[in-house]
């Protein structure tokens, strides 16, 4: 489940960033403070129905492809696994998953020494 939120999480970015802007942007258009979208983003919560239902509405969003990553985020465009909004939410997992590595890797170093 913490990987599918990662997951969700960092589509809800990339969107975010490709249709709103940063996160304070989003934060006041949803009505929400802005660490509920870094949490979201960071994959420690779901985004709330109503939220993607808002998205959905305001901004296209396609919340098959937000939920189970099926299609492109905007719910208009041709299905493409391979689109640039997947692969960059992809890029952004990897980049999160490469930093818990990296803390990790440092927090067994210094019990080494």
């Amino acid at each position: 489940m913490q990987q599918d939120l990662k997951i969700i999480g960092a589509r809800f970015k990339s969107f975010r960033e490709a249709n709103v802007g940063n996160q304070a942007d989003l934060a006041k258009e949803l009505g929400v403070n802005v660490k509920t979208i870094s949490f979201i983003e960071n994959g420690h919560v779901a985004p709330g129905a109503v939220y993607l239902s808002y998205l959905a509405e305001k901004h296209s969003l396609n919340m098959e492809w937000m939920m189970k990553g099926l299609g492109d985020e905007k719910k208009f465009l041709k299905t493409d696994p391979k689109s640039i909004a997947n692969l960059h939410a992809k890029i952004i997992l990897m980049e999160k998953e490469l930093e818990e590595m990296k803390n990790l890797i440092e927090t067994i170093l210094e019990k080494l020494k």
